[in-house]
């Protein structure tokens, strides 16, 4: 079996169950929570199971991580009053420890931070495949090609310089969005 994420119009009937515990993960409980239908999908591709949200995604989660507290509170103010819900880390330690107790929809982490880059963050999600796939964007002061290299390498979904702009940030956030789960703003 494998996972399949559908689009509610694909679907005319379904059976209500917790696909996403038989082989999905957390990514499929994540997409639930967006409001995508998840399935599970049979040899035949014939749909064995098929869970969807009560209801449209209401918030999607942002967690900015960086060790500058007032451009956190700034950027965390400013996506609040675009409709997100947000939570600030200000190092990546602290970041870690928030994606393992809270649901997280995307990271905003910037590069050079005490004790934990941004980079060394992405590396210690991916190697405890605590999340994947979860979007992230990586924001920082001093990008030079290599730092760009190796977040796209680590799959960044957008690297933007400091200082960032809004318009540009809120569009990178809801493109993220969008192409990680389908969602849209209301």
């Amino acid at each position: 079996m494998r996972c399949q994420i559908f689009d509610f119009a694909q679907i005319a009937t379904f059976d209500r169950s917790t696909a996403w515990t038989m082989g999905c993960g957390r990514s499929a409980a994540m997409r639930l929570a967006l409001g995508i239908a998840v399935a599970l999908v049979g040899p035949d591709l014939g749909v064995l199971s098929f869970e969807s949200p009560a209801m449209r995604l209401v918030t999607p989660r942002l967690l900015i991580t960086d060790d500058d507290r007032d451009f956190r509170e700034t950027v965390a103010g400013a996506l609040t009053d675009r409709g997100f819900e947000m939570l600030q880390a200000g190092d990546g330690e602290e970041a870690l420890d928030l994606v393992s107790r809270q649901e997280v929809h995307l990271l905003l982490l910037d590069m050079h931070m005490p004790r934990m880059s941004g980079l060394e963050t992405i590396e210690r999600l991916h190697s405890q495949e605590l999340i994947l796939p979860l979007p992230w964007i990586l924001i920082s002061a001093a990008l030079d090609e290599q730092i760009v290299a190796q977040a796209r390498a680590a799959a960044a979904f957008s690297i933007l310089p400091k200082p960032v702009r809004l318009p540009e940030l809120t569009g990178a956030v809801t493109k993220a969005l969008a192409e990680a789960y389908g969602w849209r703003a209301a």
